[in-house]
């Protein structure tokens, strides 16, 4: 008898675990990819919903502060400053406040099960953002376990954080940054400006600046992960370089358990 059970427990068990497979199956090719749209789920005080539409156009911005959580994000060059996207979560957010132009993809509310069922809603969908060829006083952008694309940015001071996703800024200028990637992956090309600084974990960071290696002042500091400069591996623990350079903008960079990469590219 006691077989009996073991061997339908454990029936029951296999099944339930095959029919949790079938369904992300179903899931990841799509037969489910609008059926989310009318969702609605309350867990304690919070109510979790589907999704909506987003297209704007903005006037008089100075400022960015993106918290982007989740989302898949294009930045690029524009004549307006304005956010598209087909497909967002229910508690996105985006509005200009006193010159600073603010978007939330509402991902705060730590619940696998929200941000799960919207990533799946989401993962079809990009959200667009155009911004006129224009230095921006401050970009304040954080970036959870999702994807950006940053083209053409300039600015006089930009402030990035990734955790686990992926960020990509190409053609850049910015006079100061403080750029921070945890376990994700950074890359950025184009110039940086004095007092600039990269720090990188456990990730992986990539940063091609424009110019000759000379046109810099470097700091690179490194754990017990692996520096890379202009294709010359470092891997000693603890190890520190400092270019010859002086009186030319300072570039800072720390790696814990990290990769970076620093590469120098003539415009």
């Amino acid at each position: 008898m006691k077989r009996l059970q073991k061997f339908s427990l454990w029936t029951a068990m296999i099944s339930i675990l095959f029919g949790i497979g079938l369904i992300g199956v179903g899931f990841m090719s799509g037969a489910f990819q609008h059926s989310l749209s009318d969702w609605n789920i309350t867990i304690g005080n919070y109510q979790v919903s589907g999704t909506k539409s987003i297209m704007e156009t903005y006037q008089g911005v100075e400022k960015l502060d993106f918290k982007l959580g989740y989302c898949d994000i294009v930045i690029q060059p524009g004549t307006e400053f304005t956010i598209s996207s087909e497909r967002v979560g229910a508690n996105f957010e985006s509005y200009v406040k006193d010159g600073t132009w603010h978007v939330k993809t509402g991902d705060t509310f730590g619940s696998s099960i929200r941000s799960s069922l919207e990533w799946i809603e989401r993962k079809s969908s990009t959200v667009v953002i155009t911004i006129p060829d224009i230095a921006l006083k401050e970009m304040k952008l954080e970036l959870g376990a999702g994807k950006l694309k940053a083209d053409s940015i300039k600015a006089e001071k930009l402030e990035f954080e990734v955790g686990t996703g992926k960020a990509e800024f190409t053609n850049s200028f910015v006079e100061k940054a403080k750029l921070e990637c945890g376990m994700g992956e950074l890359n950025y090309q184009g110039i940086l400006g004095d007092d600039s600084s990269i720090e990188c974990g456990m990730g992986t960071s990539k940063v091609v600046l424009t110019g000759n290696e000379e046109d810099y002042e470097y700091n690179l500091k490194c754990g017990m992960g692996k520096i890379i400069l202009n294709g010359t591996e470092h891997t000693s623990v603890d190890r520190k370089i400092d270019s010859t350079t002086k009186d030319a903008p300072k570039i800072k960079i720390e790696c814990g358990m990290g990769r970076v990469e620093l590469l120098f590219q003539q415009s």
